[in-house]
């Protein structure tokens, strides 16, 4: 007997399979990270069209088997506001791919769910300022790659960037964009210690 489960989901990617088909690789609420089929859904006809998109949040049911079929799907959130600039766009990518890389397999992370929805949610606010979004993917980034049991090396980088990492792992959300508009010095900083330890973690996980 085919057992069902409904989820919230955010879209990370999709890719074409088939004449018709759809795989989307969603991180759920209740599965943590999962590939979803979605039959037909390139057909106009298709009853799932509109319901998943990439940078979207959206309600699911499916079907586990060998692959997990999608039956029902529909938009809860599509973070319109993360669609009007580019700048806030691509940080929204930058958080999702991110996220994308760095959880591998299928289990339920109940932190990641929460750090990624509201870092969304904070990011599609149109009363954020574009000088904040940049500094919510590095509080995003830090928080994620703390969840994953790594913490940065601060030695060897400025008082501002130092002060800015510890107010980001210690800081709630709303707490932390109140006080942050990132700086060129920290930004470069950051910038470089994040990239080295993407390459350094994603080297370990794959």
């Amino acid at each position: 007997m085919a057992i069902h489960y409904r989820t919230q989901a955010v879209v990370l990617r999709k890719r074409e399979v088939g004449e018709a088909d759809r795989v989307f690789t969603v991180f759920t609420r209740d599965f943590g990270k999962v590939n979803l089929v979605a039959v037909g859904e390139r057909k106009i006809t298709s009853k799932l069209r509109g319901g998943l998109e990439v940078l979207c949040l959206s309600e699911v049911e499916f079907v586990e088997g060998r692959r997990n079929t999608i039956i029902d799907s529909s938009l809860v959130e599509g973070y319109r506001f993360l669609k009007t600039d580019l700048r806030r766009t691509r940080a929204a990518l930058r958080i999702i791919e991110t996220l994308d890389v760095f959880l591998k397999g299928q289990a339920q992370d109940e932190k990641a769910w929460k750090l990624l929805t509201e870092t969304l949610d904070t990011l599609n606010d149109p009363m954020v300022s574009p000088a904040k979004w940049s500094p919510l993917y590095y509080y995003f980034f830090w928080n994620l790659v703390s969840l994953q049991g790594f913490r940065p090396n601060m030695s060897n980088i400025s008082s501002s960037a130092s002060s800015f990492l510890s107010d980001a792992l210690e800081s709630p959300l709303n707490t932390f964009v109140k006080g942050h508009s990132g700086s060129f010095e920290a930004e470069s900083a950051l910038a470089s210690l994040s990239k080295a330890h993407f390459l350094a973690i994603t080297k370990g996980i794959q």
